[in-house]
């Protein structure tokens, strides 16, 4: 009885070395996996950071740009308004301040339209 208690107890030695080096390396192959996946996932945060960082940095240039534009088409408007006012000017110069007002609308426009796509590739980007 005792004989084949040490076959049993041998046996199962076998079989737990068995199986112990079998999980083991399965175990293994799954660490080296989890870690490429992960390594892979924090390469896809960076990428995604980035891109983030590269929207907000060409959405705030086009604020200003807009801000800017804005700026000097009122100052254009008003500049135009009071030339158009004054008696003393001559048409020339009134003409002269009124292109100056229609272009400086023109560049505030093209830059209000900058702004309007930057905002909505923006919340595109961030909803992707």
């Amino acid at each position: 009885m005792l004989n084949e208690t040490n076959d049993l107890a041998g046996q199962h030695e076998v079989i737990s070395e068995s199986i112990t080096s079998t999980v083991i390396k399965e175990i293994q192959q799954r660490i080296k996996e989890t870690k490429e996946e992960k390594k892979r996932h924090m390469a896809d945060g960076q990428r995604h950071f980035s891109n983030l960082q590269s929207q907000i940095a060409n959405l705030d240039r086009a604020k200003k740009n807009y801000e800017k534009a804005f700026r000097e088409s009122e100052k254009a408007l008003d500049t135009f308004q009071r030339a158009d006012a004054d008696l003393n000017l001559s048409r020339a110069e009134v003409e002269k301040q009124r292109l100056q007002s229609v272009y400086k609308s023109q560049l505030c426009e093209d830059s209000k339209k900058e702004y309007a796509n930057q905002v909505r590739h923006s919340v595109v980007g961030v909803q992707l």
